[in-house]
């Protein structure tokens, strides 16, 4: 079976695929099934675990930025701001512990960077099973390994964690990685795209076949076909992660950025559809500027691509030379411009993504 076989029978309740097709009063096409798939995931939805994180604590006298947005922020006083992001990369290290443990490291320093802060310290609390169990001392030593290399490559140390051992975890470790970042208050982003005619660059890696369908594979309950599903694992890439970090803070502290966001679950679907739906707009996609690593491939298949390195800024037209100009500073990092936020056609991607509110 095509990759794009796979993607045309998403893995969605009857319930939610017959909510789709009365919405649109039509059967999606195989883009926006591989769209809805993502997006509607439990991975990026929270559809089951969403009440209950709702009970947590989320507002206080200093907190700046709650639940909704890629990272906490926290006011600690004289102009400075301190960001904190949590995360799980639980199914992709549990068949690919290295690359897994270290893709998870990425995803949360990436929505630390959204915020326009600096990633600054890591912290990692992990579950195993037994260590007389080879398999689980298999993954224990990769994953370390994995959430170690990372940060050394970015410059980001990994300062506290915990890690506890119990026959429970033998098949499915937990692995979750914490990220903290410091930066000015004046210099925050957020995720918005919210003013008609800006542009949208995709900032950092090529987008390739790695991690389609990450989303709802993350989302699946682990069985022993899992392990066959490697391709749903990002490729990590820190030494690309150090460069974007420098080159995506130098635009922030340039006042270039409008609106940022990450291109972690869902890819360029979900980042960009949450920016329309907080900014109130839509965008139009030129799907043939996207920078792609590999031939031939299907708009579904760029569209959910999680691919690693990968970010989105929202810049001013005026402004846009002055963002290349710091940018080819950085020759590895690749630039595709290619949004145009308000574009009533793509609209309902916006409304889709507030289905489990």
């Amino acid at each position: 079976m095509t990759v794009l076989e796979e993607i045309q029978k998403p893995n969605l309740t009857s319930e939610e695929i017959e909510y789709a097709v009365r919405k649109l009063g039509r059967q999606p096409n195989s883009v926006e099934w591989a769209m809805l798939e993502a997006q509607w995931s439990e991975h990026c939805s929270y559809k089951s675990s969403r009440q209950v994180l709702k009970q947590l604590p989320t507002k206080g006298p200093r907190i700046l930025v709650g639940p909704g947005y890629d990272a906490g922020v926290v006011d600690v006083g004289e102009g400075w701001v301190v960001t904190f992001h949590i995360e799980s990369h639980n199914h992709p290290s549990a068949i690919d512990p290295y690359g897994g443990a270290a893709t998870g490291v990425g995803g949360v320093v990436r929505d630390i960077l959204s915020m326009g802060t600096r990633p600054i310290a890591l912290l990692d609390p992990l579950r195993f099973g037994e260590l007389d169990s080879p398999h689980s001392r298999w993954l224990f030593e990769n994953v370390v390994h994995g959430i170690g290399d990372y940060g050394n490559c970015i410059g980001v140390p990994t300062v506290g964690g915990e890690v506890e051992f119990d026959e429970s975890f033998e098949r499915n470790c937990l692995v979750d990685v914490v990220c903290v970042g410091l930066g000015k208050k004046k210099d925050l982003v957020m995720a918005d795209a919210d003013t008609p005619g800006d542009l949208v660059y995709l900032v950092g890696g090529s987008t390739g076949r790695d991690g389609i369908r990450g989303a709802s594979f993350a989302s699946k309950v682990l069985s022993e076909k899992s392990d066959t599903e490697r391709s749903a694992v990002q490729v990590p890439d820190p030494f690309s992660k150090k460069l974007i970090i420098e080159a995506v803070l130098e635009a922030v502290n340039s006042g270039l950025v409008r609106g940022m966001k990450d291109l972690g679950g869902g890819g360029i679907t979900c980042a960009l559809s949450e920016m329309a739906a907080k900014g109130g707009t839509g965008v139009r996609i030129e799907l043939d500027n996207v920078r792609k690593r590999e031939p031939d491939m299907h708009p579904a298949e760029i569209m959910i691509s999680e691919s690693q390195e990968r970010m989105a800024l929202v810049i001013n037209p005026k402004t846009e030379d002055k963002l290349i100009q710091i940018l080819e500073k950085y020759p590895e990092i690749q630039i595709s411009g290619f949004l145009r936020p308000k574009c009533p056609d793509f609209q309902f991607l916006a409304n889709f993504i507030c289905i489990f509110d």
